[in-house]
């Protein structure tokens, strides 16, 4: 199994012109100009090495550069980065991280990384690794598989749980190898779901494995201790890597029909199995459930809403085989959808999905059937909500009065929830 490097760039507005044509300008301008020089020569140095390339800055670009290089915090050479507090170390000497952050700080990052890649030539808009999937030894072209993390010019808003990513499947992508050689990649699908993209790249030869960074985790392969391939990097809010069987079951629909669809229960889970040992443990000593699909949010308007299932229930099966973890679930609605398609049907088509529930308010099991529609789209799972107003005979809030009044006798109002 061989990886590789990828990154991409938005499409420029403007031809960039040889550098030959541009040092040529520059060498015929007068001292009026050395200023405007020196800052293209920065800008020139900064985009050579963000994308690594082998060509080096003439003499004259590298002194004026170094003699111009800025301490403020907008130069274009300072990246901005995400402040991390380090709480342990592994024995290896691996730092540990706080994984607690203030979403303000991350919206700030953000937002000064989209600027801070904004300054430079081409709009880079993400690096991820990648790893060698087929190899067309005849025809010299290479399959890589990667992140669709590598094409996102726009994540999904912390703050919105509607909100969805945005692509540029048109964006330039550039595979680098560990013999410095730069090949152009060709996009040839992605989903927005699962997060994968597979890119096409012609090879001289067969690629080298290239050594691996803290800045291009997403695309890589995961292995376990025996060294079996497992699955692909993807640290997101989702997940932290996508599992082997989710890759193949992409892979193959993409061979077969061109698309990669999936049923959009309306419904988010998190398994049982990888609770706290006391949670589940309280699960199963109280209801006599050892695993499952707890149910975390209910899309508004779904089907499952709409038969009655809710926040808290938990799944135990689909299609009558069991479900203890989100892989499974994912694996059995992959070859539901394949066998659906297998039959002629197309996207857009209805499917039903049946489910056993168990009720946590009546303790009870029931089955339901879900009515869902076969798509290919990302799945935003957003639950319900309703404004409040206030009740006839009540006083409403004021905004002189504050909840961190600890005024005696006041209750605050509160909700707790064991599952």
């Amino acid at each position: 199994m061989s990886t590789v490097t990828t990154r991409s760039r938005a499409a420029q507005s403007e031809a960039t012109p040889p550098s030959s044509q541009r040092g040529k300008r520059k060498r015929s301008r007068g001292g009026k100009q050395q200023s405007g020089d020196r800052k293209r020569a920065r800008e020139a140095a900064n985009e050579s090495e963000e994308n690594a390339a082998a060509v080096p800055a003439s003499p004259a670009a590298e002194q004026a550069s170094s003699d111009e290089a800025s301490s403020a915090v907008s130069s274009p050479r300072r990246c901005p980065v995400l402040p991390r507090v380090v709480i342990a170390k592994h024995l290896d000497g691996t730092k540990i991280y706080d994984p607690n952050i203030d979403s303000a700080i991350v919206d700030a990052y953000i937002e000064e990384r989209g600027k801070y890649f904004a300054k430079l030539d081409g709009k880079l808009l993400a690096r991820c690794s990648g790893f060698l999937i087929k190899l067309n030894k005849e025809a010299k072209v290479a399959t890589i598989l990667t992140s669709a993390d590598l094409i996102c010019t726009k994540g999904p808003s912390i703050h919105d749980e509607s909100s969805m990513p945005e692509f540029a499947p048109h964006a330039k992508v550039a595979v680098h190898l560990l013999d410095d050689s730069i090949a152009d990649g060709h996009l040839l699908n992605y989903h927005k779901h699962y997060n994968i993209a597979v890119i096409e790249v012609t090879v001289k030869e067969s690629p080298q494995l290239p050594c691996f960074d803290s800045e291009c985790v997403a695309g890589g392969p995961v292995v376990d201790f025996d060294g079996s391939f497992v699955g692909m990097a993807s640290p997101t809010q989702r997940m932290a890597f996508i599992p082997v069987s989710i890759i193949l079951g992409c892979l193959r629909m993409w061979e077969k029909f061109k698309c990669v669809p999936r049923l959009h229960l309306g419904l988010k889970f998190s398994a049982i199995k990888f609770l706290d040992p006391a949670h589940s443990e309280k699960i199963s000593r109280k209801f006599n459930i050892d695993d499952g699909l707890i149910i975390q949010k209910v899309s508004a308007g779904s089907s499952a809403e709409k038969v009655g299932i809710r926040i808290g229930d938990i799944i135990k099966c689909c299609n009558g085989k069991q479900i203890p973890t989100n892989v499974d679930l994912e694996d059995e609605l992959l070859q539901m959808c394949e066998d659906h398609l297998d039959k002629g049907n197309g996207l857009g088509s209805i499917v039903d999905v049946t489910v056993g529930v168990f009720n946590i308010r009546k303790e009870s099991h029931r089955t339901k059937r879900l009515t869902v529609k076969l798509s290919d789209d990302m799945e935003i799972v957003a639950g319900a909500t309703y404004n409040v107003s206030a009740k006839e005979g009540f006083p409403a809030f004021s905004t002189s009065s504050s909840y961190d009044d600890e005024s005696p006798g006041q209750d605050i109002p509160c909700g707790t929830s064991d599952i």
